[in-house]
């Protein structure tokens, strides 16, 4: 998932490693099949409190002069005017939220590919995302692109950034699918 479709992706995360009461998490849950990776690209993490995302030093140009209006625009689209405050109603609009609660997963998560650039506005999201899968010993690869824009990766005209994410990302697929992770099943219990 990218950018709001990393948003839809680490739900998905979520409902795939933790029992949730919700009619689309316990579809999720029980699928006869499980994700064997999930990349998390350039995630839109938190959509409520919108106003919280502002332009900071090193935010490159066009993040900086558009990105704080878009996130607020997207957040009223996706949630409704007058409702992008953090709750436990729109929880899930906010995957890292969840995750930084530090509940442990009920099940072995899979690898998990986490890019960005340190010029995009969501950075600091992803920075929160990392520190929240860390404490929760998600199998994680972190990769931080100096001074690259939202969605970097796509901009073909600058090789060397995209170049670096799709090695990197091919790179990351080729160790999942070397080991193979057996993801069926719940986590070993832990010695009492």
């Amino acid at each position: 998932g990218e950018s709001a479709g990393g948003n839809l992706a680490a739900n998905l995360l979520i409902a795939d490693c933790y029992k949730r009461s919700e009619t689309w998490a316990q579809r999720v849950w029980s699928a006869p099949h499980r994700p064997a990776a999930v990349q998390l690209i350039c995630g839109y993490f938190q959509v409520t409190a919108p106003e919280r995302l502002q332009a900071r030093p090193g935010v490159a140009a066009l993040d900086a002069r558009f990105g704080p209006r878009a996130v607020r625009s997207f957040a009223s689209a996706y949630l409704g005017r007058g409702r992008t405050r953090p709750s436990e109603i729109n929880l899930f609009a906010d995957p890292v939220r969840f995750l930084e609660r530090g509940l442990l997963p009920d099940r072995r998560p899979p690898p998990v590919f986490l890019p960005v650039g340190t010029g995009d506005l969501l950075c600091d999201e992803t920075r929160r995302m990392e520190r929240a899968l860390n404490n929760l010993q998600f199998p994680l690869t972190v990769r931080y692109y100096p001074d690259e824009a939202h969605a970097f990766h796509l901009l073909f005209w600058r090789p060397v950034a995209a170049q670096s994410y799709w090695r990197d990302c091919a790179e990351f697929l080729r160790s999942v699918d070397d080991q193979a992770l057996p993801l069926a099943g719940a986590l070993p219990q832990q010695a009492a």
